[in-house]
């Protein structure tokens, strides 16, 4: 869909599939590999759309976070996630109530590896837990203006989203507060109260399912990939002119 629209695919990785890009040097390796690829390839800087699914998406949010801190470094000209973890105080609780219920394996053991993870590369032993978790999050719920959500009111931001609760609380004894719909929406809200005119939430039915046709509403399924890079071209269009 996107070579018949004349549009480039890139996929950027560290190599750690578990990459929370909490490190400078790290975000500093990803920017470096694009900006190689951008003069390579003779590509315009301004015309780039960072998306991600889950903690991909948290990734993309975090890569247009560094952007803003660094001179020179690229501004994506819109960012597209779908049902990304964004609000790590949240997120890291969920996850904690998760391995301690045990009621679903792959539920408890995401639950304690990422915990884990967590506490080892993003609180690190500080006695400031919240404080930490709360300065690495794109969002957060409980800090002015939704803390680092400052960072996108300037960018397009389009936050994709199934919150089927029914049937996580049937498959994985899950709630709102252990989906990441509430992230999705919190984030979109907070923009919008700032004044952000293109930050949009978007809500789907029965749209989520992985590649073997299993139900699943955490999947990038959802996206309409189409529709997506119409208003990708729209943007990149209102740019030029």
């Amino acid at each position: 869909l996107c070579f018949k629209n004349n549009l480039g695919i890139v996929y950027l990785s560290t190599g750690n599939r578990f990459e929370l890009l909490n490190e400078d040097k790290k975000l500093q390796e990803l920017h470096a590999y694009l900006q190689t690829i951008l003069s390579e390839h003779k590509i315009n800087s301004k015309n780039l759309l960072f998306a991600g699914m889950s903690l991909e998406g948290t990734r993309a949010l975090r890569m247009a976070m560094y952007a803003k801190t660094i001179a020179g470094a690229i501004t994506p000209a819109a960012i597209a996630i779908c049902d990304s973890p964004l609000d790590m105080v949240r997120f890291h609780a969920s996850c904690v109530r998760a391995y301690k219920l045990n009621t679903h394996p792959a539920a408890a053991n995401e639950g304690y590896w990422v915990s884990n993870y967590l506490d080892s590369r993003i609180i690190a032993g500080s006695p400031e837990k919240e404080s930490k978790l709360i300065q690495y999050s794109p969002f957060s719920h409980t800090a002015d203006s939704g803390g680092n959500a400052k960072h996108f009111l300037k960018i397009p931001i389009r936050a994709y989203t199934e919150p089927d609760v029914q049937w996580w609380m049937e498959t994985r004894s899950k709630d709102y507060y252990d989906i990441n719909s509430i992230d999705m929406a919190g984030f979109i809200n907070s923009l919008n109260i700032s004044g952000h005119k293109n930050a949009e939430l978007i809500l789907t039915t029965n749209k989520g399912y992985l590649p073997d046709g299993t139900r699943h509403p955490h999947s990038w399924s959802i996206v309409d990939e189409e529709e997506l890079i119409i208003w990708f071209l729209r943007i990149i269009g209102d740019r030029s002119k």
